[in-house]
């Protein structure tokens, strides 16, 4: 029994250690940002609104095919990212482009072709929130998210079995382990609003 528990222990310890430093930039960065977007309140990331103006052929105006105006706007903005929504009014076209850190609002006018863009950039500290939350980021970005929160959970698995097989330090291990498991349920069931 005890040259399995050693075996397993063994073999988390390795995966504990590897796993950890295989997400070692994410938790890292996942951790800086828990801690930005727990006190967004300091004015970190503030937004920074700009407003300028371009103008579209008005044969594709008139035309209103989506798939051009998109185009023509990423070309007349100077911009890759691809369109997050597209509404047509019968005065205007409204069509946003967002992407982690970065809200970009252009309003075309059916009548001449001239569009108001509207921009919002929240700088570096905008860009590492939004990849936080997953959000503007496109699929593969919220893979590396779930496969993030993966890691976590597989080396805290693999932290436990470690423990289980240091007999010296098992029961210093467990006991820190219940004890900030007890604090948190406290913390929460005392003193976050239900």
């Amino acid at each position: 029994m005890k040259t399995a528990i050693r075996k397993v222990g063994m073999w988390a310890r390795m995966v504990h250690v590897y796993a950890s430093m295989a997400g070692f930039l994410l938790v890292l960065l996942f951790a800086v940002t828990g801690i930005t977007l727990n006190h967004q309140d300091r004015g970190w990331g503030e937004p920074i609104t700009t407003t300028s103006a371009v103008a579209l052929p008005v044969t594709t105006v008139k035309a209103a095919r989506q798939a051009d105006i998109q185009t023509a706007l990423q070309t007349a903005i100077g911009i890759t990212t691809p369109a997050s929504s597209y509404e047509a009014f019968a005065d205007e076209i409204d069509v946003a482009f967002h992407s982690p850190g970065k809200r970009l609002q252009a309003i075309v006018s059916r009548e001449d072709g001239s569009v108001k863009v509207i921009s919002e950039t929240r700088g570096q500290i905008g860009i590492i929130n939004d990849l936080h939350k997953g959000m503007e980021t496109g699929t593969a970005w919220r893979w590396v998210v779930d496969a993030t929160a993966a890691l976590i959970g597989f080396s805290a698995l693999s932290g436990i079995l470690t423990l289980v097989s240091l007999p010296k330090r098992r029961l210093a291990g467990f006991l820190t382990t219940a004890g900030g498991s007890l604090a948190v349920l406290i913390i929460y069931w005392v003193f976050v609003p239900h």
